[in-house]
């Protein structure tokens, strides 16, 4: 039986191999912040776009609790993962489901900076109706959209996997391959702002929300590979589990 979704202050099992290279873990918890389980501390706080009067909300979720977004709030990250995006290997999930299908203006689920105001990664929707996307530089620091193919359903809860491997970047969608390139590049990064789950961070301004529910968000320095994947979406707290269950699974 899949482990469940861990409380806060549940530790990591280091000796899992889907803990090796994880640099943010978030998940709705019913905390007042977004708590960083990977153990590195860069919590999240709450922000509310000029456009809205709440801040995220805990309703329920795929498994469990997960952060309602109104389309004008966001979660801000006390990192800017430059790091992760000076690095040739890396990996981006989390789970959604949109409100809507109409992401004429993109609606970003997670996104992490270059610049004050450019953009090195994303997962989102853009379109209408709109489909899955991830967002990836190629030379030049040119914004290059991975578009899945998959349209956007209201309600229907998504697991999106964004994956770099040298110059070799994968949008997965529900642990299947939808699209992929071999012009990746690793970005210019200068002065980066914070990463936002649900929206865009422009110099500390949000924008390009995203409506719907977002739960389990998790970085990596490392790229998964397709099994790891696979399980990071049948399995998705696994990293939480004990030795005995990861011999059976790995040994």
């Amino acid at each position: 039986m899949p482990i469940l979704k861990p409380i806060r202050g549940t530790q990591l099992n280091l000796t899992h191999p889907l803990s090796r290279g994880l640099v943010g873990c978030y998940m709705a918890d019913g905390g007042k912040n977004a708590f960083d389980y990977s153990r590195n501390g860069n919590n999240g706080t709450f922000g509310d776009g000029a456009d809205a009067s709440t801040f995220p909300t805990l309703v329920p979720g795929n498994k469990g609790y997960a952060w309602s977004f109104d389309g004008g709030d966001y979660i801000e990250l006390n990192d800017t993962f430059s790091a992760v995006s000076l690095s040739n290997v890396k990996t981006f999930s989390l789970w959604l489901s949109s409100n809507k299908t109409d992401y004429s203006t993109r609606g970003r689920a997670i996104s992490i900076s270059r610049t004050s105001k450019n953009t090195a990664y994303l997962i989102g929707a853009y379109g209408n109706p709109a489909t899955w996307e991830g967002v990836y530089s190629r030379s030049g620091d040119v914004f290059t959209e991975l578009d899945s193919g998959v349209t956007v359903v209201i309600g229907e809860w998504t697991h999106i996997c964004l994956v770099q491997n040298n110059n070799n970047i994968a949008l997965y969608i529900n642990s299947q391959l939808k699209a992929s390139a071999s012009n990746a590049v690793n970005p210019t990064v200068s002065s980066p702002v914070n990463t936002f789950i649900a929206a865009y961070n422009e110099n500390g301004t949000a924008g390009q929300f995203f409506n719907g529910l977002i739960d389990d968000v998790k970085v990596y320095d490392r790229a998964l590979m397709a099994d790891e994947v696979r399980l990071l979406y049948q399995e998705p707290f696994c990293m939480f589990e004990n030795d005995s269950k990861i011999s059976k699974k790995f040994l």
